[in-house]
């Protein structure tokens, strides 16, 4: 409850978050903070995960764990598609390890970008 004066709710269907994974293997994001990371920022946001094109043959387990545990979720989406432009465009923020593609999307659309280490 509260005061609500002066405040601007923001359906969460209207805040995209991508997460993007540069790397793949043993150490990349996805792997270190994947099914973490998607459930806490799935109470407030829609997902996108858009990983590395490696990680469909590198990866495929930490994928799998991801759909088994998020695909029922509406509010979830692995993006497949080999041109990022249309999900960037609709992201609010990007999550990403040091890449071109963050920060072609901090330039490129002037939103905000936060890096994993």
């Amino acid at each position: 409850e509260g005061d609500n004066r002066g405040r601007k709710w923001v359906d969460r269907r209207q805040r995209q978050m991508c997460i993007r994974d540069r790397a793949w293997g043993p150490n990349n994001s996805l792997r270190v903070f994947g099914t973490t990371l998607v459930q806490e920022l799935l109470n407030n946001f829609q997902v996108i995960v858009r990983p590395h094109v490696m990680s469909y043959y590198e990866d495929m387990d930490i994928l799998d764990v991801l759909k088994d545990r998020f695909s029922e979720n509406p509010h979830f989406f692995i993006d497949r598609n080999p041109d990022s432009r249309f999900v960037l465009s609709k992201a609010s923020l990007v999550i990403s390890d040091y890449s071109g593609i963050a920060f072609e999307y901090a330039f490129a659309y002037r939103r905000p970008v936060i890096f994993l280490k």
